[in-house]
């Protein structure tokens, strides 16, 4: 099974994307803060790119979304390892890992063991899309 080749950090930002439609930016711009845990959501703030944290890409993209019954316990797991207040924090900076990097070494390499050209990090996001839509989920329901 390919993913289990993957490192657990690259692992758990391509599961919290596909959990949430979240576009990779919005996934490494994650703090601990922004998980209720009581409630289940996570809400969006902000973004992360190369070595900018910024606003996110569109007003729309601030938002409130409950999480994957799946996805809470994953990330506790991944919190008791965190020293940091990001999510995806790298070990050695203390700040969100950078997307290309970890796209060019491990998400292409995985798509290309699978027979999948091209694979990226953008391409969850759209598969995200797709299982709203073959559920029967109005677009307006979730995050654009």
């Amino acid at each position: 099974m390919w993913w289990k080749q993957l490192p657990e950090n690259v692992n758990m930002v391509a599961v919290t994307m596909g959990c949430l439609g979240l576009r990779v930016s919005e996934a490494l711009g994650l703090k601990w803060e922004d998980i209720d845990w009581e409630r289940q959501t996570v809400t969006i703030r902000r973004s992360a790119s190369r070595d900018s944290i910024d606003e996110t890409k569109t007003a729309l993209s601030k938002a409130k979304l409950p999480l994957h019954p799946a996805l809470p316990d994953l990330l506790k797991v991944s919190k008791i390892k965190c020293e940091t207040e990001w999510i995806f924090a790298n070990p050695v900076t203390g700040m969100p890992y950078q997307s290309p990097s970890m796209q060019q070494r491990w998400i292409r390499p995985a798509g290309e063991a699978i027979g999948i050209e091209g694979l990226g990090f953008h391409s969850l996001r759209h598969s995200y899309r797709s299982w709203q839509d073959s559920a029967g989920i109005a677009p307006g329901v979730t995050k654009t």
